[in-house]
């Protein structure tokens, strides 16, 4: 049986991070929508998180010698202009139900085991309302973190 990948758009991912690596105007609205953790690839969670860091700090984003090819690349074929919060929501879409998609792997699992259906209900209910709640959440905490970083 062949498994399935979780949800996710590599490609919009791949387009967000170019096209703010060229332009970081809208750093600032991707950053309200996004959190490392939305990227499906570890390697752009790890790109996302220092560009988000060197845009707080107002400094120059130090890559990695070994990211130092995959910026190049993702520049390469980066949009150019506005209108990148449309691939941050893109991303951000992908995240939530690439979360919904593990809650159900792990229903599927608590049922195996033996939880009675409420319990399920119960479970699922709760970590839906947390995914909603979330993007209100997230943006709170990146407010926190950004004033922790320039205090």
């Amino acid at each position: 049986m062949t498994e399935t990948l979780p949800p996710h758009n590599l490609e919009a991912e791949k387009l967000l991070i170019g096209g703010l690596l060229c332009d970081q105007r809208e750093m600032d609205l991707c950053m309200e929508i996004l959190q490392p953790s939305d990227l499906y690839d570890g390697n752009h969670q790890t790109l996302w998180h220092e560009m988000v860091t060197s845009h707080v700090l107002d400094k120059p984003m130090a890559l990695v010698h070994a990211e130092d090819a995959l910026a190049w690349d993702l520049k390469v074929n980066a949009p150019v202009g506005t209108g990148l919060t449309r691939y941050a929501k893109v991303v951000k879409e992908e995240a939530n139900k690439r979360r919904v998609y593990e809650m159900g792997h792990k229903a599927v699992k608590q049922a195996n085991n033996g939880q009675t259906a409420q319990e399920l209900i119960d479970t699922l209910s709760g970590e839906l309302a947390d995914i909603e709640s979330q993007g209100a959440s997230e943006a709170i905490s990146m407010s926190s973190a950004m004033v922790g970083a320039l205090g």
